[in-house]
């Protein structure tokens, strides 16, 4: 048994796998065990460890009912052959969010035209037709095609990354495998039975007079990032929010204005919890007046029905904002004459898929100003001036949409290790009816940051799997010394 390696009966059994040209994906075993014995070999300088992301367009659950049912365009131009009359489309069965969607479909189309009361057919369908022919398509073989932007605007389809994970041996690598039939039937991991008759077994060895280097206590990377974030916000004038990890969907969601039927609220992408919260009630009588109705000369609200049963299901929170809302609420609707500037750097949970640059579990940087003269110059120069700070000069904003924010502005910064530009926040203008309920006219700003995309950013690390979650790379996060402002 080589004691420089100390292989176990996995890393063996990965080696022998790479030998038979097997990908990771085939090889029997706990999945988990396995790429951690990968990521071992690769620190031993046995292995290559390559990882890529393949993006995979899918079909979300609407685009699935889509599908079953009809496109909600097609089901409304059928139910309008036969009933044309406007005030009784609701009888199609679609809801009224469907209703509007559809009607605004059809009538960019040149496929209707609304004539008072009535609604007249210019044109057949045929390319309607065509649209839903176009959707299964893409459920077949996962392939863009003339009408992917338009599907996943309405949250028809969903974009992916599915992993690929490649190992190829090093030249020391291939001497060790060289060498397999030495190392095989060793036993490293013990139970009962092995115990008992342990005179069966050959035991993997263990060189007890080796010194190992030993690694001092210390705060990792990430810690020392966070450190630094807090120190620019607060030289900025912000001051530190509190906040929970679990809320209510209320403040993750309703006072937000985010739809009841929002895909985001779905269990496959926010983790729900047993319990239920407590409500301010009139607060979200007031939330639920604005959701349906809108503003009195402001706007319209969604229509429809709002389930007051949802809002108090508890979940761990999506994002920060919550912790906004809360603020603006309890704070700053009772001292509307002051200004202020808040943020926070904390969790929060996604249940989604794990690749390069997602994880469940994350930190955001949350940001949030309310003060005189506050414009969108503002929130961008407080945006540019914060990452010019870390060290990162490289920033855009372009427009985007957010059910809370108007204008809306998705930040991304110009990523060197991939010669791109990728996602590294998003912001905006709260909605004035988001902030009517609360009390508050004045104009609100607020933004949320991804603290580990800045952290890849600055460092020049590919995999944000690697500074945080169960398969951290130790040595990255030991590797950089935390930067110094002052």
């Amino acid at each position: 048994m080589d004691s420089n390696y100390n292989l176990s009966e996995t890393d063996i059994l990965v080696i022998k796998s790479i030998l038979q040209n097997k990908k990771v994906e085939e090889i029997e075993g706990n999945k988990d065990s396995i790429i951690n014995s990968a990521r071992k070999l690769a620190s031993l300088g046995i292995v290559e460890f390559n990882r890529t992301a393949i993006p995979k367009i899918v079909l979300t659950e609407r685009g699935e009912e889509a599908l079953k049912r009809g496109l909600p365009e097609v089901i409304l131009f059928n139910f309008i052959k036969t009933n044309n009359k406007r005030d009784e489309l609701e009888k199609s069965g679609l809801s009224k969010e469907e209703i509007n969607a559809a009607i605004g479909v059809l009538t960019r189309g040149g496929f209707i035209k609304i004539d008072k009361d009535q609604i007249v057919i210019l044109k057949d369908i045929d390319e309607l037709n065509k649209k839903f022919e176009k959707l299964n398509e893409i459920k077949l073989n996962g392939i863009k095609n003339e009408y992917f932007d338009e599907f996943l605007k309405r949250g028809l389809i969903r974009i992916e990354e599915e992993e690929k994970i490649n190992l190829t041996l090093t030249e020391e690598g291939k001497k060790i495998a060289s060498n397999l039939g030495n190392l095989e039937g060793y036993v490293s991991n013990l139970n009962k039975e092995i115990i008992k008759n342990y005179k069966n077994y050959k035991f993997r060895a263990y060189d007890l007079n080796s010194t190992p280097y030993i690694l001092y206590n210390g705060r990792n990377l990430v810690k020392y990032f966070i450190d630094e974030v807090r120190k620019i916000m607060f030289s900025l004038g912000f001051q530190e929010m509190s906040s929970n990890y679990v809320e209510e969907v209320f403040w993750n969601y309703d006072v937000m204005m985010f739809r009841q039927n929002h895909p985001d609220r779905d269990i496959q992408d926010t983790i729900y919890l047993d319990e239920k919260g407590d409500l301010d009630i009139s607060l979200l009588e007031r939330v639920k007046e604005v959701y349906l109705n809108g503003i009195k000369g402001l706007s319209f609200g969604y229509g429809g029905k709002f389930d007051e049963s949802e809002s108090s299901k508890l979940i761990l929170r999506g994002h920060t904002t919550a912790t906004t809302f809360r603020y603006l609420y309890y704070v700053i609707s009772k001292n509307l004459d002051k200004n202020y500037r808040f943020f926070s750097v904390s969790k929060v949970f996604r249940n989604e898929a794990i690749d390069f640059k997602h994880l469940r579990e994350f930190y955001q940087i949350e940001g949030m100003i309310y003060e005189d003269g506050l414009s969108v110059r503002s929130l961008i120069g407080y945006i540019k001036e914060f990452y010019k700070s870390l060290g990162i000069d490289k920033i855009q904003v372009k427009p985007t949409y957010n059910p809370y924010t108007e204008p809306s502005f998705e930040i991304i910064g110009f990523y060197d290790k991939i010669n791109d530009w990728v996602e590294i926040g998003n912001s905006g203008m709260f909605r004035k009816e988001t902030l009517y309920p609360l009390g508050i006219n004045k104009n609100v700003a607020g933004f949320g940051l991804a603290l580990e995309r800045a952290l890849m950013l600055k460092y020049g690390i590919d995999d944000i799997r690697l500074i945080n979650g169960s398969e951290s790379d130790l040595d990255i996060i030991r590797k950089y010394k935390a930067f110094k402002l002052w």
